[in-house]
């Protein structure tokens, strides 16, 4: 099993939502939210929303995830 690095694979997604400004900056919060040791429907409401706006950027179109 090859090791696992929680670090570099931030890093990665990071570099990888550098073209997906709004859904970068909300991983980001939800990093933030983490760091500081909280663990709240915050976080989760963070990650859900970066994976709203990377979709609707890459799939072009301005549905939500619920539609």
């Amino acid at each position: 099993m090859k090791d696992f690095y929680p670090e570099k694979l931030v890093i990665h997604i990071l570099n990888w939502l550098s073209k997906y400004d709004k859904a970068k900056e909300q991983f980001k919060k939800a990093l933030q939210l983490t760091l500081k040791g909280l663990n709240s429907k915050h976080i989760v409401d963070c990650l859900r929303l970066s994976l709203e706006l990377f979709l609707k950027q890459y799939l072009n179109n301005s549905m939500s995830l619920e539609n």
